[in-house]
């Protein structure tokens, strides 16, 4: 995990977006693991996100919907050894995702909510 910048006064760290750029595909657990061109897709880049076939503020499969935003992607001021979530936050409508990234899978949880695995698709964007 890489800290680019520190906000005192928030305790929020901000993190480096370099890890999350790029297309993400939803992984269908039902398929056994595959992925599905009809399922949602992350698209980040340095300053917004977009979805395909979904909107941030139902968390709901919807096909053909297109919805982007701006977003945050920050951890918490820690005590040494100590844990803290790391979290992306939608702008457009306030909802915080548990989010981590581990290789290329991305894997999303909101409280409440199943949680979503993504993989990193090998496929440029422009």
């Amino acid at each position: 995990m890489i800290f680019s910048c520190d906000k005192d006064d928030e305790g929020i760290v901000e993190l480096d977006r370099k890890e999350l750029i790029g297309l993400w595909e939803r992984i269908d657990e039902s398929k056994e693991g595959s992925i599905d061109s009809e399922s949602k897709s992350l698209i980040f880049t340095e300053d917004k996100v977009i979805i395909i076939n979904g909107d941030f503020c139902s968390d709901q499969f919807i096909l053909g919907k297109k919805d982007t935003s701006t977003y945050q992607y920050y951890t918490y001021k820690a005590e040494p050894n100590e844990l803290k979530p790391t979290i992306f936050s939608i702008s457009k409508c306030g909802k915080e995702y548990s989010i981590g990234v581990q290789g290329n899978k991305l894997h999303l949880l909101r409280i409440g909510f199943e949680g979503e695995e993504f993989t990193k698709s090998a496929y440029l964007i422009d």
